[in-house]
């Protein structure tokens, strides 16, 4: 199957510093390393102070220019940090794709880091995506072009995952049986400014506490659902309720939908951890998908 975390046109750490120094010569003197890499962009600490991301492929531009011009808007209204970019640069005859500098943000990754105090975590992811939630929005902000939140379409492309031998017959079965149930569930009739791609890679940890939220390309307007999947990596149905007390959802069916979205990180990030070798994607790959089952098998 091709995957769509497949780049095809990489960066290394000499690239990343000429493509920087070429339009910004006052970058890249003191340091420059690489952080990593996910779907669609490399990651390069710069100086101690800005991180850099270079698309490497084709729809992770369109991402990267979304982010760039949207977020920096948003991001003034948000209580948390966020990777809104500062410095933008443009294609050229080296690097064919726009990339975009933001600050750094201290911290690890949710998915790389132990909490002592999950539900205080989780009340503080509910309440940040309340706020985000509720902004205004603008007429000409972009929607969900992809179908993120299509639960038919999504089913569609999940089957063939399914096939994996990432997956065992009772996990199928599992599966198969959340399908129908998410299938049934009303759609959203409200719509807000989301995040899009909301799962612990994304979630940046300083000090036991939500510090920032990083990679924004996925941002649209659409059904908030998506981004409630979340409380699904907090573990215990304790911070699970946390998280929906401070958030509160209008109803069931946005927590089946939710679910659902969690189902379908569990499933993918599975392919992805196993072929990249990502021990952590890997665990949290397996905490969505055993508490979305878990919900989906109270119902």
């Amino acid at each position: 199957m091709n995957q769509p975390w497949h780049g095809d046109f990489p960066v290394n750490v000499d690239t990343a510093k000429e493509l920087i120094q070429d339009q910004f010569p006052h970058l890249g003197q003191e340091s420059i390393r690489f952080l990593g890499s996910g779907w669609d962009n490399q990651a390069f600490l710069v100086d101690a102070r800005w991180v850099f991301r270079f698309p490497h492929r084709q729809l992770a531009v369109e991402l990267i220019a979304r982010e760039t011009r949207w977020l920096p808007e948003l991001a003034k209204r948000l209580p948390l940090q966020t990777s809104a970019a500062v410095w933008i640069g443009e294609p050229s005859a080296r690097f064919p794709y726009p990339f975009a500098g933001s600050a750094f943000i201290p911290g690890e990754s949710l998915d790389r880091i132990s909490v002592a105090d999950e539900r205080r975590l989780a009340h503080q992811l509910g309440t940040f995506l309340r706020e985000l939630h509720n902004l205004p929005i603008t007429e000409a902000a972009p929607h969900d072009e992809l179908r993120r939140a299509d639960i038919f379409y999504r089913i569609e492309l999940l089957q063939k995952r399914l096939l994996a031998d990432v997956f065992n017959h009772s996990e199928r079965s599992a599966m198969r049986r959340a399908f129908e149930i998410a299938r049934a569930a009303r759609s959203s009739d409200t719509h807000s400014w989301v995040h899009g791609d909301l799962y612990p890679r994304h979630v940046i940890i300083e000090n036991d506490q939500v510090s920032g939220i990083i990679d924004w390309g996925d941002m649209h307007v659409g059904d908030p659902a998506i981004d409630a999947s979340i409380a699904f990596t907090l573990g215990s149905a304790v911070n699970q309720e946390a998280f929906w007390s401070a958030y509160q959802p209008p109803d069931s069916d946005f927590q089946i939908r939710a679910a659902f979205r969690a189902l379908h990180y569990g499933i993918v990030l599975r392919s992805f951890g196993r072929e990249a070798s990502d021990e952590a994607i890997s665990k949290t790959a397996d905490r969505y998908l055993r508490s979305a089952l878990e919900f989906f098998n109270r119902l």
